[in-house]
């Protein structure tokens, strides 16, 4: 699959079908063609920092961050394609966190999705990638459409791949 078109439902209920259909396309991108692209993304890494480290570079190194509008749910798979076409593929924060969350979870880490920054009708208009190494009981967050960190306090919602 390529692309999934959309039409997000108001409020949280279209919240909570969006993180479903985005923690399926993670799930579907489980394949060998990924993690053998996730090892050699983190190929020269030592340990599960390193490894996390070198996707997040990955990632940011080959997608440019847009504003899509309608909203198009785009396949780790069919970004990693155009990254081979082309050297790089468009995508907002819900492809950012598949793409991200679809090699972290190649490489062998638990990744959920968390969707932050609810509006008045409960709809949340962001969402990033959590991850842990494998035995860790620390969620660490990872948002390669901003320059830092994410930290949130707020209501959020999550969807665990």
């Amino acid at each position: 699959m390529n692309h999934r078109k959309v039409e997000i439902s108001y409020g949280a209920s279209g919240s909570r079908a969006t993180l479903t259909m985005m923690r399926d396309l993670v799930r579907e991108c489980a394949t060998p063609e990924m993690r053998d692209r996730a090892l050699s993304i983190a190929a020269f890494s030592v340990n599960p920092a390193d490894q996390a480290e070198a996707v997040e570079r990955w990632v940011r190194d080959h997608v440019i961050v847009v504003h899509e509008n309608p909203e198009i749910l785009l396949s780790p798979e069919a970004m990693v394609r155009a990254v081979d076409e082309v050297g790089f593929a468009y995508g907002d924060c819900d492809d950012t966190t598949m793409l991200a969350a679809c090699l972290l979870y190649a490489l062998g880490f638990e990744v959920r999705l968390k969707a932050i920054m609810p509006d008045a009708s409960g709809a949340f208009r962001h969402v990033f990638v959590e991850y842990r190494y494998p035995g860790s009981p620390v969620w660490r967050p990872m948002d390669v459409t901003v320059p830092f960190p994410p930290v949130w306090s707020g209501d959020s919602m999550t969807e665990v791949v």
